[in-house]
């Protein structure tokens, strides 16, 4: 007789465990799933909590029981409800977020490596709650938005999704040297042909340019922008979506159209006008104080993202 995963593997139910921070109400239920029902418990109404959990609470048994572990690498949670930001959520102009990036650093303590790894693991999160596990091109810029996409790319491919990266123009400097070396332990390829990665590819990751760049991109990067407006796949923004201003926008429609767009520490202006389908806010470090200040929802759980509510 097969035994389910989570006897087999222990550690499943470590993971299992791990995720019920996420899903505290879904978890209440299914940690009744394997138990007999007690002959004596009176039949109660309709628990509307429950019939709205169903989905998750389904989930969770089809990990408890599965028998096959290549499966496992398969299943995932349904994506949480999004959260009402509420009028409290500050979208913020660049001015106002190199400031908060300044803040972090010299009055909070954080280092760059600290900030670009959390960022880099709330996008990756966020990535893995609403698409399945498949091949995801990572398009790079040179400068920290660059960076978060560097530490993405690591954490998606222990998420079980296929990463390769296109670079164009990586800098010289040691932290993003580093950043590569650690992709590349993870068998993670940086490619050259952007137009053949993007048709074999099942979403992309545009991490070119955050909330510092101004103007009009040049060579290398025009073509790139070209070649991903011009593409069917989804696209995931990093923060800002490439060929935006921070804070008008895409006032001349010359920006990329992600389908979903990760904000990083706080939305910055340019959001206001984002149209796509998941709009998530990631970077789960900024403290107490700052977030007060910001008008932070709280995140659910162990999450290191959260999803928004569009309006």
């Amino acid at each position: 007789m097969p035994q389910r995963a989570s006897d087999a593997h222990p550690r499943i139910e470590e993971h299992v465990g791990a995720m019920a921070a996420v899903y505290p109400y879904s978890y209440s239920i299914a940690s009744h799933i394997r138990r007999p029902a007690r002959s004596d418990a009176p039949p109660g109404p309709p628990d509307r909590a429950h019939t709205k959990s169903a989905r998750s609470v389904s989930a969770i048994a089809d990990i408890l029981n599965c028998t096959d572990r290549s499966e496992l690498s398969r299943m995932r949670l349904p994506p949480p409800t999004p959260t009402a930001h509420g009028p409290r959520l500050k979208f913020l102009g660049q001015r106002a977020a190199q400031q908060v990036d300044v803040d972090l650093m010299s009055k909070f303590g954080y280092t760059i490596e600290q900030l670009m790894e959390l960022a880099g693991l709330s996008v990756a999160e966020s990535i893995a709650a609403e698409y399945r596990p498949g091949k995801v091109l990572l398009c790079i810029g040179p400068g920290n938005n660059g960076g978060d996409g560097l530490v993405a790319a690591r954490h998606l491919a222990q998420f079980g999704f296929c990463a390769s990266l296109f670079y164009p123009k990586q800098p010289a400097k040691s932290l993003y040297q580093s950043l590569v070396r650690q992709c590349e332990a993870f068998n993670i390829p940086v490619v050259q042909d952007l137009d053949a990665e993007l048709q074999s590819s099942d979403i992309v990751v545009d991490a070119l340019f955050g909330f510092s760049f101004k103007g009009t991109p040049r060579a290398p990067f025009d073509k790139v922008l070209e070649s991903l407006r011009a593409t069917n796949k989804p696209i995931i923004a990093v923060d800002i979506p490439s060929g935006w201003d921070v804070e008008a926008g895409n006032p001349q429609g010359t920006g990329i159209l992600p389908d979903m767009l990760v904000s990083l520490t706080a939305p910055k202006l340019c959001a206001k006008a984002f149209a796509g389908r998941f709009h998530y806010l990631g970077g789960r470090f900024i403290p107490p104080e700052m977030a007060e200040t910001l008008g932070i929802p709280a995140y659910p759980g162990a999450s290191n993202c959260l999803r928004l509510q569009i309006d």
